[in-house]
Formats: structure tokens, C-alpha cells, sequence
């Protein structure tokens, strides 16, 4: 009883799914053999007309043998959609399809739950078939007593019935992402149809005119990709790094939000400009998909669309003539590709191998799309041809400073310029050799990086310095003047903070103290850089002159600090101090005990 109500609910769900003939697919018939096709045929009667040969098995259901009018599901795939002007050729000369199938439930005889019992039978008969490797002669030649006692037998229907299940949501949820995935295409089409109905043009002149008006649509976000990618690479100098910088604690997100705040706080533009030109590939594609389908569909028009040698559209390259196409396409490809690393001037040699790899590569395509022209219809190279002739001209535009002048884009002489003197500043970082420095001479030649605005030869030594020496204190404190340098004071702070929790000796106290005072003095909060600077009241004068040098410069930034926050009589202390040891800074106090004076008056 239990197995005969699991047969009746699958046998309804089937039901179900036999009645969505209107709603999407076609029930043919050929020869008294009735199956459903999902494509884009017209609903025609072409029984006893050979529209299309059923095969024995297809995806492992048996066709033949049935007992409800013998509809199973099938998928037919071909290389050239069967047209309506295609598939006419394939009937005889004196037969046409004239009239429409009925529903698919109105063939079978008896009622409908037996019928969809019937169906559940023979479903899961034909499955046992093809998993056992018979074939159709051997079940109708009485050689399946045994699995038919087997299905007849009571047998479990629940797990057959979930496999079958299964496939159908796995099929219907296949068809509905290609479905979301076929919507630009079919954008396409559209764009194409709209402008074939509004100009009257032939096929070909219309897909060499859409091309074209799309190009043109899309090129001023072409020049804003430009114009973005140029001023992002102009200020990744002033950017804190992407990464967080070693022992700092930070999480990648952590320290990504820094970076976008700085950004942000420099109206410096997202680094996703840097890869949105990817973004014309998918729709290149697109595009050729669209009308490689129109064509293969036989589009009402494009088998007379043509011109001269390629008058009809539906059909790939042909003749001496015909291989014009993939030759032009692949010879302007390659072209493209020249002119586009001719401009690219790698910074290091590592980048420059990776870049000349990529260039194989790419310059290596250009034989498999030749190839692969000879097999796509010639209503493709209306556009595919159209499209690269179109990147051939901006590339040339986009070399020429006139051209890029006229749109405000960065002129490449200037930007030549603007290398060679990068390169001509790190000439003498690059014949150090960082492995045969020792600390000191890792913080010398990157101190002198930072001095020299050679910022990223700096971050490079600073980098090697700690991975030797993880805990110098030294090598924070040039982090922190580096960004000091940038005015990216929070990041300043941090690498102070880290010093002043590490260092155990005045001299790095020392530059730590200063340079965290100046980063939140400069944040607004004097209080704040008075409090941490004050430590410096209490230590010993240095006794090395380079130490302190450092040491009197900290205390008059202190005393700076606190008459500006109003605390002038505390600072006046501290520059007395430091005139005794350095008689230039009796001008500071000079003009503080000016201030003071006129204040009490």
C-alpha cells in the first residue's frame, strides 16, 4: 500500500512536469515515436517525416517499447541550429509540416492516475534496463523476467524516485543560471534587431554600424580608466602599504581600511580602476556568442545579408576569398598586442619577465583563433573584424599626446620623463647589495632613500633589515619618518608606538617620543603630544653628539608644543635647557620670554 501511494505522488510530479509542454517544450513525433525537444523548432507535426531519427537509448531511458504514448525526455544537441529555413530542406520535396501536436496528456487512453502510474513503470523499467546493459531486443525478447520480477516485486520506489527528482531541479536549476547567463547575449540580439528595424540597412552594414556605435558609447570609460589608473599609480607613493607591516598586529582588513581612509582622505581614486578594463572582455564575448547564435539560428535575413563574396551570413568561411576573415583577424590581434606592451615599461626585472611571458602567451592565441575562424559563420566577422580595426585606432590615438592632450589624459613624454628620473634616483640603491650590509648600513642607505625621496628603495631595504633583524627599533623609527614624510600620521603613530614599546635605550626613545608628539600634534590633539613627549624631561643629556643633536631638537618640538597649548611657563625651562647646550636656540627663547611678557601686560 505504502509503495503504491510513493508511485502515485512521483506519478503526480511527473504529471506535472508532462503538463509544461505549452509552456516551453515541444512534443514531436516521428513514425508513430512521440519525444519532447527543448530548443527553439516550431511546434510541427512531422510524423512519418524524418525531422529527426530517434536513437534507441538517450541518457540511458529507453525510447521504444512504451506504453503511454512513448513521450520520455530527450536533449538533442547540434552544431547548426535547426533553423526554420534548414529545417524545411530536410523534409521530402513534397511533404510540409501543416499541422500542430496535441497536448502530450491527451494520448494516452484510461485515467490519468493510471496513466501516471504507467509512466513511473516504464521510467524506472527503462532506467534497470540501462543499468543492467541491455539493450531494447533483449527486453522485448523476454530476456528481463528478472528485473521486471524485480520492479514488480514491491520494490522500494523512494530512492529511484529521489535520483529522478534530483536530475529534474539539477536540470531546472542548470537552465535557469545559463538562462541569467544568456541575458547580455540576448541584450545583444536586441540592440542589433532595434537597429536593423530603425535603419532598413542590410544585416551586414547593421552589425558593422552597431559595433561601431557601441564602441564609441563605451569610450569615454575607456579614457576615465586611463585618467584613474594614471592618478592611482601617481599617489601609491603617499598610500600607507596594502599589507600591514610586519609585527604590527594588523589584520589584512585592518590594515585595508587604513589605506582606504588615507586614500580617501587624498582623493586619491579606488585601485579597482587599475583592473576595469577586463571589463570589455566578457562583453567582446558576448557579443560574438550573440550573433554566432543568430546566425546558427538562421535569423530571418542574414542567408541574403551579406555583400559580395560573403553574401550569406549563416554559413562559416568559404573559398580562396573566405579565409580573408581569419587571416585579417588574427594579423590585426597580433597587431594589438605589439602596440599595447610597447608602452609598458616594467620597474624591475622580475615584473619585466613575467610581463614578456604573459606576451608569449597572448601573441601564441593568434594561431588557435585563426583556426578557430574557418568555423564560425561570417556573420561573426562583422563584428569580431569591426572590433579589432576599432581597438587598432585607439591604440594608435592613445601613443600620439595630441590625441591624449585633446582628452586630459597624462602626456607620455611627461610621463617618460617622470621615469627616468625615478630610475635615475634609485641607480645607486640598485648596486647595493643589501646582503652585504650590516644593520648599520641598511639604516644609513635607507635613511638616505627616505631624504631622497626614493621612497620605495627605502621600504625595500627597511623590509630586508627586518626580516634579519626582527626587533630593531631603529628600523621602525625610519618607517615612521617615512610616513611622516607623507603626512600619513596615523600610520606614523603606530611604527613610533612600536618603538616605545620595544626600545630599552634612550636614542630610540628618543626619535620615537619626537615623532609621535609631531604625528598627534598634528591629528589636533596637542594635549595628547604633549603627554607623550614629556618623558623626555626626565632623561640624561646624551653624551654622542649625533644623539644629542637628536635629543635638543625633541625637547624644543616639546616646548613648541606646550606654548602652544598654553603651557608657556613650563616650556620655558626646556629651551633655557637646551640654549645651554646649543646657543642657536636662545633665539626660541628670546622670543618666548617676549610672549610671555606682553601676555602679563
Amino acid at each position: 500500500m505504502a509503495s503504491r501511494q510513493s508511485r502515485r505522488l512521483l506519478a503526480a510530479i511527473l504529471s506535472r512536469r508532462h503538463s509544461c509542454v505549452s509552456r516551453g517544450s515541444r512534443c514531436l513525433a516521428t513514425g508513430g515515436q512521440g519525444f519532447w525537444s527543448r530548443g527553439s523548432v516550431p511546434e510541427e507535426n512531422v510524423r512519418g517525416k524524418p525531422y529527426f531519427s530517434p536513437p534507441t537509448t538517450m541518457a540511458g531511458l529507453v525510447l521504444q517499447g512504451s506504453s503511454i504514448g512513448r513521450y520520455l525526455p530527450v536533449r538533442a544537441f547540434s552544431w547548426w541550429s535547426r533553423s526554420e529555413s534548414s529545417s524545411k530542406r530536410n523534409y521530402d520535396s513534397g511533404s510540409q509540416p501543416d499541422e500542430v501536436m496535441g497536448s502530450v496528456n491527451a494520448v494516452p487512453t484510461g485515467s490519468h492516475s493510471d496513466q501516471r502510474e504507467d509512466l513511473v513503470h516504464e521510467m524506472l523499467g527503462n532506467s534497470r534496463v540501462a543499468d543492467r546493459g541491455l539493450d531494447v531486443s533483449s527486453w522485448e525478447n523476454g530476456n528481463a523476467s528478472e528485473i521486471q520480477r524485480e520492479l514488480l516485486s514491491g520494490r522500494d520506489f523512494s530512492a529511484v524516485g529521489g535520483e529522478i527528482l534530483e536530475n529534474i531541479t539539477n536540470q531546472s536549476i542548470g537552465t535557469s543560471i545559463w538562462s541569467i547567463l544568456r541575458l547580455p547575449a540576448d541584450g545583444v540580439v536586441a540592440i542589433v534587431e532595434g537597429v536593423h528595424n530603425v535603419t532598413g540597412a542590410p544585416w551586414w552594414l547593421t552589425i558593422v554600424g552597431s559595433t561601431l556605435a557601441f564602441r564609441a558609447a563605451i569610450f569615454p570609460f575607456t579614457i576615465t580608466y586611463i585618467k584613474k589608473s594614471a592618478q592611482f599609480a601617481s599617489a601609491m607613493p603617499l598610500l600607507p602599504p596594502f599589507r600591514p607591516p610586519p609585527e604590527s598586529g594588523k589584520t589584512l582588513a585592518e590594515q585595508y581600511r587604513i589605506f582606504t581612509k588615507r586614500r580617501l582622505e587624498l582623493g586619491v581614486p579606488s585601485p579597482f580602476w587599475t583592473i576595469a578594463g577586463f571589463v570589455q572582455a566578457p562583453l567582446f564575448l558576448y557579443w560574438i556568442v550573440a550573433l554566432r547564435g543568430m546566425a546558427m539560428a538562421g535569423h530571418p535575413g542574414f542567408d541574403t545579408g551579406g555583400v559580395l563574396w560573403f553574401s550569406d551570413l549563416t554559413v562559416p568561411v568559404q573559398g580562396a576569398l573566405g579565409a580573408l576573415f581569419p587571416t585579417l583577424v588574427a594579423v590585426t590581434y597580433f597587431i594589438n598586442i605589439q602596440i599595447a606592451f610597447r608602452v609598458v615599461k616594467p620597474r624591475n626585472d622580475v615584473v619585466a619577465f613575467f610581463m614578456k611571458i604573459y606576451q608569449w602567451w597572448l601573441e601564441a592565441m593568434t594561431i588557435p583563433l585563426f583556426l578557430m575562424g574557418f568555423y564560425l559563420p561570417q556573420g561573426v566577422f562583422m563584428y569580431w573584424l569591426t572590433n579589432n580595426f576599432f581597438n587598432l585606432a585607439q591604440s594608435v590615438g592613445l601613443q600620439n599626446d595630441s590625441f591624449r592632450a585633446r582628452f586630459g589624459l597624462p602626456l607620455l613624454s611627461e610621463m617618460e620623463k617622470q621615469r627616468a628620473k625615478q630610475q635615475a634616483q634609485s641607480t645607486e640603491t640598485e648596486n647595493i647589495n643589501p646582503e652585504l650590509l650590516d644593520l648599520d648600513g641598511l639604516l644609513l642607505a635607507a635613511t638616505q632613500c627616505v631624504a631622497n625621496d626614493r621612497d620605495v628603495e627605502a621600504t625595500n631595504l627597511l623590509k630586508f633589515a627586518l626580516e634579519k633583524y626582527p626587533d630593531e627599533p631603529e628600523a621602525y623609527n625610519i618607517y615612521g619618518m617615512l610616513h611622516i614624510k607623507k603626512r600619513n600620521w596615523s600610520e606614523a603613530l603606530e611604527y613610533y608606538s612600536l618603538v616605545m614599546s620595544k626600545a630599552q635605550d634612550d636614542p630610540p626613545r628618543i626619535t620615537a617620543l619626537m615623532g609621535a608628539g609631531i604625528a598627534l600634534f598634528n591629528q589636533g590633539k596637542r594635549r595628547e603630544a604633549v603627554e607623550v613627549m614629556k618623558p623626555l624631561i626626565d632623561m640624561n643629556v646624551p653624551k654622542e653628539p649625533v644623539v644629542r643633536v637628536k635629543y635638543l631638537r625633541a625637547l624644543v618640538t616639546l616646548s613648541s608644543a606646550m606654548s602652544q597649548e598654553g603651557l608657556k611657563e613650563e616650556a620655558l625651562p626646556l629651551l633655557e635647557r637646551a640654549a645651554k647646550l646649543d646657543s642657536s636656540i636662545n633665539v626660541y627663547v628670546k622670543e618666548l620670554k617676549e610672549e610671555l611678557e606682553s601676555t602679563k601686560k
